[in-house]
């Protein structure tokens, strides 16, 4: 803790939970855009007719991939922001104790 007092540190790590929770919020706001990234399989239709029922497949099947590994990288994200405030919630309370305030 060094030379700082309680309440110092408590605005620290408040300060650290909103930054983490605002975050939280920006990765919701991302998620609600994966859907979109299903308009790529619109490039299907095209693919099929120039080069082929394969490619149409392809695209399908990358679209997917896509939209797959983003909703996975988006929801990992949350998962550890969420975490990282329970960490800090936690480093609190025991600051609290050692200081013998509720």
């Amino acid at each position: 803790m060094g030379s700082r007092s309680l309440e110092e540190e408590l605005a620290l790590r408040e300060a650290e939970i909103a930054r983490l929770q605002k975050l939280t919020d920006e990765i919701q706001t991302s998620i609600r855009g994966i859907p979109r990234m299903g308009v790529c399989a619109l490039l299907a239709l095209p693919a099929g007719i120039l080069f082929g029922f394969v490619w149409a497949l392809l695209t399908v099947g990358v679209t997917l991939s896509m939209m797959g590994t983003a909703a996975y990288l988006f929801y990992g994200r949350r998962v550890a922001y969420r975490g990282q405030i329970e960490m800090v919630q936690r480093d609190m309370q025991v600051l609290r104790q050692e200081h013998g305030k509720p």
